[in-house]
């Protein structure tokens, strides 16, 4: 066991799963083992060979938050998202360590996202970000406070992540759209000018750092256009119809 621990450490996942598979045939109730195995099947791209080892290794022991963690990251590699939910709240409930916890909330999230369940999504990464405030996690909860429709919510984790990423143009693009909806509902004039300035500004980082890309170029007119910067809007919708002549919000804005 402990050589086929060296080999997984070291990337030789074949050698390492050949190993563990001699001990777990010599002693067939070692749980841990079959834990390793799964591993070892997870690393050469082998999802419903690691279910099966996970599956054998929860059989043993279901007390192990890890093998749920383990369970649960098997069904995430085939895509099957309603057992891989099911593998991370089993792993949950039964998680006594914080940074396991946290892992399994946000493999949970990840699911979570993949079924667009976005408030579910924001429910999880809530809890990992109070004990794992990472730069990942930050971003992943802006993103889905957007995706849920919480404009307002998701500035301040989207301005935390771009903090620690300055040219992130994911999170330049969800500020300048977060603005741009915020603006849109807000009644009051001062309020809804300086929102969509601050989108303004979020849009022309964007669109300096992807020039060719259409959609951020029309971005900024859009905001520019509410802002009230009638001239600059124009000018861009005009460049945005050139190359594209067919593009059908520029010519209605």
């Amino acid at each position: 066991a402990d050589e086929a621990l060296a080999d997984f450490k070291a990337g030789r996942y074949l050698e390492a799963s050949a190993e563990i598979q001699a001990v777990v045939d010599r002693t067939p109730a070692y749980d841990y083992g079959y834990f390793l195995l799964g591993h070892c099947m997870l690393k050469m791209r082998r999802a419903a060979d690691a279910q099966l080892q996970f599956r054998r290794a929860l059989l043993l022991n279901p007390t192990r938050a890890e093998y749920y963690q383990g369970f649960a990251l098997a069904f995430r590699a085939s895509g099957n998202w309603p057992l891989m939910i099911r593998a991370a709240t089993d792993g949950i409930a039964r998680a006594t360590d914080p940074r396991t916890r946290s892992a399994l909330l946000a493999l949970r999230a990840y699911a979570w996202s993949a079924l667009r369940r976005w408030n579910a999504v924001v429910g999880d990464l809530e809890e990992v970000q109070r004990a794992q405030p990472e730069p990942w996690v930050i971003a992943f909860l802006g993103k889905a406070r957007f995706a849920s429709g919480a404009w307002a919510e998701a500035i301040p984790p989207l301005r935390e992540a771009l903090e620690a990423a300055p040219n992130d143009p994911v999170v330049l693009r969800l500020l300048a759209e977060c603005f741009l909806r915020l603006a849109a509902d807000e009644r009051d004039p001062i309020r809804k000018r300086l929102s969509y300035t601050q989108s303004l500004a979020y849009a022309q980082r964007l669109a300096s750092m992807t020039p060719n890309d259409l959609e951020a170029v029309h971005l900024v007119g859009r905001a520019a256009l509410g802002a009230g910067r009638l001239d600059q809007a124009e000018n861009i919708f005009r460049h945005v119809l050139a190359n594209d002549p067919r593009q059908c919000y520029a010519m209605a804005n």
